[in-house]
């Protein structure tokens, strides 16, 4: 008898660095999609020799030691998710346990501290994690967009977090004329074409918005817009597209500007 199967959250990886005041910043970046959350400490170096002296304080293993900063990290934190989990990667090749774990979990992204990210100096093992983990990260082909190249790092991180990345195929509505919008979205790569009263108006690329004049402004959508060919979006609801308006000012501003233009030119 085929056994049924089980649905498997997906889990972020949140990376911690117990030895730097800004370690924990990965937390920050942490969002509504966010549901099941792992969270990783690395046992080498300085965080290795960190747990090291509170292991030998109290007794126990470094393993426990890191298990237990991990379970007190997130006790402080009171984060209401469906689950959080532990994992305490030791070993002498850290970067490959890492990417293991990634591979061996299904997961959604993984989260950086500051500390790692932004340190120009950054040791070398930091540096193969960071080759490693990066790519999978979020959706950085937005960062390719004339939207991406003109926004901040941490706002296109914001984006990735809150919106969800759709792949699409082509002749998909993503929006329809007359019809209320169900959400608003950005294209990161292929195309779409607007049409109005079945008359072409506009044809849409990489970074530019669909949906949004209708959100802000309360109204049913005003033209059709079906995608040309495969198409890959981040998508709003129309909380998050609030949520991207609010933390995100650079792209609100983009947003204003490109929408002014459209309606100039319809």
């Amino acid at each position: 008898m085929a056994l049924p199967s089980v649905a498997i959250e997906p889990t972020t990886l949140v990376l911690l660095d117990p030895t730097n005041p800004g370690g924990e910043s990965a937390l920050d970046e942490l969002s509504d999609i966010d549901t099941h959350v792992t969270l990783v400490v690395l046992l080498w170096d300085e965080a290795g020799a960190a747990l090291r002296d509170y292991a030998q304080s109290e007794n126990i293993d470094l393993s426990s030691a890191g298990r237990l900063y991990l379970e007190q990290v997130a006790a402080s934190l009171q984060l209401d998710r469906a689950s959080i989990s532990y994992e305490v990667v030791n070993g002498s090749r850290p970067a490959l346990e890492l990417a293991m774990l990634q591979h061996t979990l299904v997961t959604r992204r993984v989260l950086l501290p500051r500390t790692e990210r932004d340190r120009p100096n950054a040791h070398p093992t930091v540096t193969r994690l960071l080759n490693i983990v990066a790519p999978n990260a979020s959706p950085s082909r937005l960062r390719a967009t004339p939207l991406g190249r003109r926004t901040p790092e941490r706002e296109i991180r914001r984006i990735d977090g809150i919106g969800t990345l759709i792949h699409l195929d082509p002749g998909t509505c993503l929006a329809r004329q007359g019809a209320n919008p169900g959400g608003a979205c950005v294209l990161v790569e292929g195309s779409a074409e607007v049409t109005r009263d079945g008359s072409h108006v506009a044809t849409l690329g990489a970074g530019d918005f669909v949906g949004e004049i209708s959100l802000i402004a309360g109204t049913r959508c005003n033209a059709d817009v079906v995608t040309t060919e495969n198409t890959i979006i981040v998508e709003f609801t129309p909380q998050e597209f609030t949520r991207v308006l609010d933390e995100c000012p650079t792209v609100a501003k983009y947003l204003l500007q490109a929408s002014v233009q459209r309606l100039l030119a319809a």
